[in-house]
């Protein structure tokens, strides 16, 4: 189970049982922004000799590039002339709410 906050303007907030994501969006361009994301891992969990943090963070860069992909091919539909925008879908609650 993960939980996922809006801070505007520009701070994600994921938060997972073993951990706490943050995700910064910074704009650049008119069609450009970085984004960092960093991992937040209690100190008592990275001391433990068996501490496993890289499963978090290969499975979270293989979704991600996923996600990514996507945003990407929307992102040159909206671009294209024959873009007509219409509205969010209520299941994409954060994209809604913004």
């Amino acid at each position: 189970m993960f939980v996922y906050f809006a801070i505007y303007p520009n701070l994600l907030l994921s938060l997972h049982p073993d951990y706490v994501m943050t995700h910064t969006l910074w704009p650049r361009a008119h069609n450009r922004t970085e984004i960092v994301c960093e991992f937040h891992f209690h100190p008592d969990e990275l001391a433990r000799p068996d501490a496993q943090i890289d499963d978090a963070v290969e499975f979270w860069d293989l979704t991600t590039k996923e996600d990514w992909w996507i945003a990407e091919q929307s992102q040159a539909g909206i671009s294209s002339r024959v873009y007509t925008p219409g509205p969010y879908s209520e299941r994409e609650e954060l994209l809604w709410n913004f």
